[in-house]
């Protein structure tokens, strides 16, 4: 009776919430008036009642009301929808329901909420409610630090939005994944094309605050690899983006240090000096301020600032490690959740099976065949347990090799990253000999040496997966300083970092990379660093 009943559900024909439900997406305020004027809505008939309950819940969360939407109204339009085939009705009453449980601090039911909608939702047109779903759930999955389901769910979220054409909502999007792809240390390409994607529809929409905000974003992104295009952003966003001024200060500040310009430097230091904000206790301020110093000739305060810059570095150095290693550890609890959940359904597997057995007993007459389909199906459970341990066994040791990966891949840049920064420093102006002598102390610290070379070369062959070695055995020619290069290409470092590096000029770099590529028999219309891309990929 109760599956003739859900079957035999309609929706309203009440003119006055047709139309209220028509004008909802554009004009919520005018929906609710709508609805307001229907009389005794609690007398309706059931459809049109759950109708009416779901519209006005959904204009009033439109317009930001929803302190005054009873939870109660949310249910009616749950009970009604639930097991029928109006999927796009019960799916959106369940977006609404997450919304009631996020709003009263209910994280957790509210993300159950969300992905029942999205459940309902998938095979229906409502875009706009799937995306909005999903950006929600990214927030969640944000706030509860995990960041890659999050992420996840942030390009479901971009997808939706894409078939929807609400260029608003795919504007905030972007530049949300250029922010995930930001803090997990994506390719610079990647986080870029992201914030140029929000940037263009932020001009297309004439939402200024958001597009100088992005601008901003991008200049931050910049200011450590292109100082003078980082300035050119950072700037255009200082004269519009008010509420981050103080972070444009302090970039503008490094950058105009990088390309050795103290005055503008020591400007924006001084800006950010006034404002007595927070932001001084940074990398990038102790950074700008030690070089202004230093070209003062104020070389024991110069000292002082770099020892701080320093120390705050090896401190985000280590901050993003454990933010790294509590991802991984997040995901392996999602894993353990699975696998507890395959003991349970293994467990009901048991009681099934012993309820069948009972079965067995009563109906004698059936009792052999039954028997031996009863053991087949132990045979597939057993099988298909074994089949989910050995995926459950496989994706542990991913999560083991990720972890290994990323740990390890981290060190080399952060290493090869101070490398470079101190043999810029080395092309300034020298300091007086106790200066020298306390940075040497730093640099044997932390700077890459020529005697380390090999063991940084293992190292980066312990990442492709020996395929360095391999190479090498296959190729006899291949030198090991020829495998230095290699090494610093497939990290990624470009020729003129490469060169600070080795403290080569430029053409011998070319001359190097020439010789590599006739080592290795590489085509001439190949590019080298998609040829080393390619065959030193790893499979994790």
């Amino acid at each position: 009776m109760f599956v003739l009943a859900s079957c035999g559900k309609h929706y309203t024909h009440h003119p006055k919430i047709l139309a209220a439900e028509k004008s909802l997406a554009s004009s919520p305020d005018s929906s609710l008036r709508l609805l307001l004027s229907v009389s005794s809505p609690q007398a309706l008939p059931e459809a049109d009642r759950a109708a009416w309950c779901l519209h006005y819940a959904h204009a009033m969360y439109k317009l930001q009301k929803e302190d005054s939407v009873p939870n109660s109204l949310i249910d009616i339009a749950i009970k009604y929808y639930d097991g029928s085939s109006l999927y796009k009705y019960s799916g959106t009453a369940y977006y609404l329901k997450g919304c009631y449980a996020e709003s009263h601090k209910k994280p957790r039911k509210a993300l159950l909420y969300y992905k029942k909608a999205l459940l309902l939702l998938e095979n229906t047109q409502e875009y706009d409610i799937r995306g909005l779903t999903a950006l929600n759930i990214v927030y969640l999955y944000y706030g509860q630090k995990v960041i890659r389901e999050a992420e996840s769910y942030a390009f479901e979220a971009k997808k939706d939005f894409e078939l929807s054409g609400n260029k608003n909502y795919q504007m905030y999007c972007y530049q949300m994944i250029g922010e995930f792809y930001y803090n997990s240390y994506s390719p610079t390409d990647s986080i870029l094309r992201y914030y140029e994607k929000a940037g263009r529809l932020a001009k297309v929409l004439g939402n200024e605050t958001m597009y100088y905000f992005i601008q901003g974003l991008k200049g931050s992104t910049l200011y450590a690899s292109q100082p003078q295009k980082a300035i050119r952003l950072l700037k255009e966003a200082y004269n519009h983006d008010q509420a981050n001024q103080e972070i444009h200060n302090i970039f503008l500040s490094y950058c105009y240090a990088q390309i050795q310009k103290p005055d503008s430097a020591a400007y924006y230091l001084r800006l950010v000096e006034n404002s007595k904000s927070r932001i001084q206790d940074s990398l990038a301020y102790y950074a700008s301020r030690s070089y202004i110093n230093a070209t003062r000739k104020n070389y024991q305060q110069a000292y002082e600032d770099a020892k701080k810059a320093y120390i705050l570095n090896e401190k985000n150095f280590q901050g993003k490690i454990k933010d790294q290693l509590y991802r991984i550890d997040k995901q392996y609890d999602l894993t353990e959740k699975q696998k507890e959940n395959l003991e349970l359904k293994i467990a009901n597997q048991g009681k099934v099976l012993l309820i069948s057995a009972t079965v067995i007993l009563l109906l004698g007459a059936c009792i052999f065949s039954i028997i031996i389909r009863n053991k087949s199906k132990r045979r597939q459970a057993e099988l298909e347990t074994k089949n989910k341990k050995l995926q459950y066994e496989m994706e542990v040791k991913k999560l083991e090799h990720q972890k290994k990966h990323a740990l390890l891949l981290a060190k080399l840049k952060q290493k090869l990253e101070l490398t470079l920064e101190f043999r810029r420093m080395q092309n300034r102006p020298a300091a007086i000999e106790k200066q020298e002598e306390i940075m040497d102390r730093i640099i044997r610290t932390v700077i890459l040496h020529k005697g380390e070379w090999d063991y940084y070369v293992k190292e980066v062959d312990e990442l492709s997966g020996n395929k360095l070695q391999e190479m090498q055995e296959k190729h006899k020619d291949v030198t090991k300083s020829d495998l230095i290069v290699i090494a610093l290409l497939y990290l990624g470092i470009n020729i003129g970092d490469s060169c600070l590096l080795l403290g080569m000029a430029k053409e011998t770099m070319y001359t190097r990379r020439k010789r590599i590529r006739k080592h290795l028999e590489i085509a001439d219309e190949t590019e080298l660093e998609e040829w080393l891309a390619a065959t030193l990929q790893t499979a994790h």
